[in-house]
């Protein structure tokens, strides 16, 4: 308010344009705040996606945090996903907190993350594809997967 009333009273070439400012400041104002009223209603979002932060994990986390016990949740990414979207990160304190993420490294260092993190519950999460979070599927290192019912027929 302080700023519109001393625009009021700025000149421009010996032409009194502040109270023409002060009212267009005004107009510009009232439009922004009826378009985006409108974009609310029609449940349009100008924003890029990550602007509003990424609910989807968010939701994991509150579904985590209702569950006893101590996560870590292993996030696979497709080669196209945006890194504006990053999902891993972690507190200070990483092996203290209640859930840490990490990315999925395959089988072997996998591996090496369930050896360190012993005792807590291991999960997998598509970050990109639907982002349900998925028990860990443990696959021994080198192992080959055989559905013997096929083989019987």
């Amino acid at each position: 308010m302080q700023c519109a009333r001393h625009l009021r009273w700025f000149e421009w070439r010996d032409r009194a344009v502040g109270l023409a400012l002060v009212r267009a400041v005004a107009v510009v104002y009232v439009g922004t705040v009826i378009l985006r009223i409108g974009l609310a209603v029609t449940h349009v979002h100008p924003e890029k996606e990550w602007q509003h932060g990424d609910m989807e994990r968010a939701a994991i986390v509150k579904e985590l945090d209702a569950l006893p016990g101590q996560d870590v949740v292993l996030v696979k990414y497709t080669p196209d996903f945006d890194p504006d979207r990053e999902w891993v990160y972690n507190g200070a304190d990483i092996d203290g907190q209640k859930s840490v993420w990490a990315r999925d490294m395959g089988p072997e260092k996998n591996q090496e993350l369930r050896d360190y993190y012993r005792g807590r519950k291991f999960w997998t999460v598509e970050a990109d594809g639907g982002a349900m979070l998925k028990p860990y599927e443990e696959k021994p290192v080198g192992a080959v997967r055989h559905d013997f019912r096929r083989s019987e027929q």
